[in-house]
């Protein structure tokens, strides 16, 4: 009890996190050394309350890339049975076991506090890591001004529960961005520890988006937290229709209680918008040399270039909205002749407006399931019912309820690609 106390308390100390020992010690049960890795670059945690059958592939694709990198893996039995992961054990650095499932993110802070990397990273255990995921976090830290990086996740099979999310990838530039993907994102260890790592009282979702906004209070710059398009990991949304609606619903609870904790949880959030594509903003390291870019571009090339498939597969019925000559291609291509329609008489839908008319092409007209709405014209274009609009329109969904809408299109005989697309 007394080295279980020490080791714990020893860590805390080293992280300025004393005030947490209180709340950690009840589910501490003991950490273990299996293998010593001095002054790593990086440091992956990963937690676990049950062996995934695709954690061991994960953590192969790991151990490959330690040829290359220099890195730790840290592993926290967040209340597994005994015995459970034994099969992980050749591939672990650091093993911390915890006695009962606490939930995704004190787990995710007790790895934090035993990790000796300046960069963390917080990765999925049942996603698969792409060959250079490791190479992709660390080469981004060293040429970007940045202290929290989140990188995206790529479908491992053809489940078309996949399809229910429009996060995972947010296309193919650099830009600010909070992390939504709490899986793969990684931060600068001394920042981390100064804001107090993830909040421990959330049991599941949201975590990205709180942790990023009390990032934002003490460095109050977008700059700073960057998406990444070529840090892959392989990961499915849900397994099956029951696994969805759990996770939908332990989400919403999550995020009630968020948005309740915070009054500009959402004036937060939509700060975010202004930036999406834009690769301008970034500000490089102070210290970079023109290596770390030539060596970041060549990487970069082999990673895109490996997923094409992957990445195109995820774009099918999804255009981006900062990349409006492709999606002006799409309408005269392969939709030329049909009426456009906005589903989404808001902001985005307003935006959207703004860009296709800057590239000459005519909406005819918007629509909403808000029947308040239906005798609007915004900027000269009448809003209608979704009932007044057929095949003979192409529409595009820019709203916040984009799976919702879709499948009420399908409902009514639209299919994706061929009569809509969603707005990214």
């Amino acid at each position: 009890m007394g080295c279980k106390v020490n080791k714990l308390s020893r860590q805390l100390e080293d992280k300025q996190w004393e005030y947490k020992y209180s709340h950690y010690a009840p589910v501490f049960e003991y950490v273990e050394l299996l293998n010593e890795v001095q002054d790593p670059h990086l440091s992956v945690i990963v937690i676990s309350w049950r062996l995934h059958p695709d954690t061991l592939a994960n953590f192969i694709s790991l151990h490959k890339q330690r040829e290359s990198q220099h890195f730790e893996l840290i592993f926290v039995d967040n209340g597994g049975r005994p015995g459970e992961f034994d099969a992980l054990y050749p591939y672990i650095d650091t093993y911390i076991r915890l006695n009962v499932n606490t939930g995704a993110y004190l787990a995710r802070n007790v790895g934090a506090i035993f990790c000796k990397a300046p960069i963390l990273f917080f990765l999925e255990d049942d996603g698969i890591a792409d060959e250079q995921l490791i190479e992709s976090h660390i080469m981004i830290h060293q040429r970007f001004d940045v202290v929290a990086v989140r990188g995206i996740y790529l479908y491992k099979t053809d489940n078309p529960l996949n399809n229910k999310q429009s996060h995972y990838y947010l296309g193919d530039r650099f830009f600010p961005k909070f992390s939504n993907l709490e899986g793969n994102t990684s931060y600068s260890a001394s920042v981390f520890y100064e804001v107090g790592g993830w909040d421990d009282q959330i049991q599941f979702g949201g975590g990205g988006q709180e942790l990023a906004l009390r990032i934002y209070q003490l460095y109050p710059y977008h700059h700073k937290q960057i998406y990444s398009p070529i840090s892959i990991i392989y990961h499915d949304y849900a397994s099956n229709e029951e696994h969805l609606v759990t996770k939908l619903k332990r989400q919403q609870e999550s995020l009630s209680r968020l948005k309740s904790k915070y009054d500009n949880w959402l004036s937060f959030e939509f700060s975010w918008d202004r930036y999406y594509g834009d690769e301008s903003v970034l500000e490089l390291q102070a210290n970079g040399h023109v290596e770390d870019q030539l060596k970041l571009e060549q990487s970069a090339r082999q990673i895109r270039i490996r997923n094409e498939e992957r990445t195109q597969n995820y774009m099918i019925g999804k255009v981006f909205l900062y990349d409006l000559d492709a999606l002006t291609n799409l309408i005269n291509v392969i939709h030329i002749g049909k009426k456009i329609c906005i589903f989404g008489a808001g902001s985005l839908g307003e935006r959207l407006l703004e860009g296709l008319r800057s590239n000459r092409l005519r909406v005819d007209c918007f629509a909403d399931n808000q029947t308040s709405k239906w005798s609007e014209v915004i900027s000269g274009i009448p809003v209608v019912s979704p009932a007044d609009i057929n095949e003979e329109y192409l529409v595009f969904i820019a709203s916040a309820w984009k799976n919702e809408i879709a499948g009420q299109l399908e409902g009514m005989g639209f299919r994706a690609v061929d009569h809509y697309l969603i707005v990214i």
